[in-house]
C-alpha cells in the first residue's frame, strides 16, 4: 500500500493524497455507478482528463522523475476510482454492507481514502465487492482494471517515443498471467515480486543507486532512515554521510 494513514491531516490530503494518489476525475461518471448517485467533485475516475494532462505534461518535460510520479498518479486512477483523497463518508463502507473480512475495518476506521477497504484496491489479484456501487459494477476484478491501466500506460510511453504500440499484447500477456490467472494469498507478496523480477529480467534493486547518481560519494540508506522523523531530520542522532563532488 502506498499510503500511510498514520499521519493524516488536511495538509497531507491537499499536498500528498489529492495530487499524487487520488487525482480528482469525472465526478458524474463516478456518481452514475453509485447506489446513492452522489456526486463528489474530488472523486477519482479511471483515465480522467486531469490525470492524463499531468502525464502528458510530464512526458513532454522529459524529466524521468516527473514522469515516474505522473505515471503513479495516473495508474492510481484505476486502483482508487470511486474514492476521494479526503476524510469523507463518500468513502465509507457501511457496517452491514461489506464482506465479513471488512466489517471490522469499516466499523472502527475513518473513511479516509480506501482505508476501510484495506489494501484490497491495490492488490492486482484481488476480486472484491464494493457495496457503494450498483449491482452491475459491484463485483470488481483488479486484474481487469490494472491490465487496462497497463495498456494505456504502454500506449502513452510508446507515443511519447514516437514508437508503435502494436506489440502491446506481448507486454500485457505476461502481466495477465501474473495477475489474472494466479490467485495469490495475502502472504505471497515476495513470490509475486520474484515472478516480476524473473519474467521481466528486472535489475537488482539498489536503494543507494539514486543518491549515488546524484553525486554522493558515500551514502548510507539505513543511517538516513534513522535520522528522518515526521518533522524532517533530527537535530541529534545519526545522520547520513554524504560528500559533494
Amino acid at each position: 500500500m502506498t499510503q500511510n494513514y498514520l499521519f493524516w491531516d488536511h495538509d497531507i490530503a491537499r499536498d500528498v493524497y489529492l495530487p499524487f494518489h487520488f487525482v480528482p476525475g469525472d465526478s458524474r461518471s463516478v456518481a452514475a455507478r453509485r447506489s446513492d448517485k452522489r456526486v463528489h467533485e474530488l472523486a477519482v475516475s479511471q483515465d480522467s482528463d486531469n490525470a492524463r494532462s499531468l502525464l502528458i505534461e510530464a512526458l513532454r518535460s522529459g524529466n524521468l522523475y516527473r514522469i515516474g510520479i505522473a505515471l503513479h498518479a495516473y495508474a492510481d486512477t484505476w486502483a482508487h476510482q470511486n474514492f476521494t483523497g479526503t476524510t469523507d463518508d463518500f468513502n465509507a463502507f457501511g457496517p452491514n454492507e461489506p464482506a465479513p473480512s471488512m466489517q471490522f475495518a469499516s466499523s472502527v476506521l475513518p473513511a479516509v481514502g480506501h482505508l476501510q477497504a484495506g489494501r484490497i484496491p491495490d492488490l492486482p489479484q484481488a476480486i472484491w465487492e464494493d457495496p457503494r456501487l450498483e449491482a452491475p459494477y459491484r463485483t470488481i476484478s483488479n486484474s481487469a482494471r490494472f491490465l487496462e491501466a497497463a495498456r494505456m500506460i504502454y500506449r502513452f510511453l510508446s507515443t511519447s517515443r514516437r514508437a508503435s504500440f502494436e506489440d502491446e499484447s506481448f507486454v500485457l500477456a505476461p502481466l495477465e498471467e501474473l495477475w489474472k490467472k494466479r490467485r495469490a494469498s495475502r502472504n505471497d507478496e515476495l513470490a509475486i515480486a520474484s515472478d516480476y523480477v524473473i519474467y521481466f529480467d528486472v535489475p537488482a534493486y539498489d536503494p543507494d543507486k539514486w543518491f549515488m547518481a546524484m553525486g554522493a560519494k558515500e551514502f548510507s540508506t539505513s543511517e538516513m532512515l534513522k535520522a528522518v522523523s515526521t518533522r524532517g531530520l533530527r537535530t541529534s542522532g545519526a545522520a547520513p554521510r554524504t560528500e559533494r563532488p
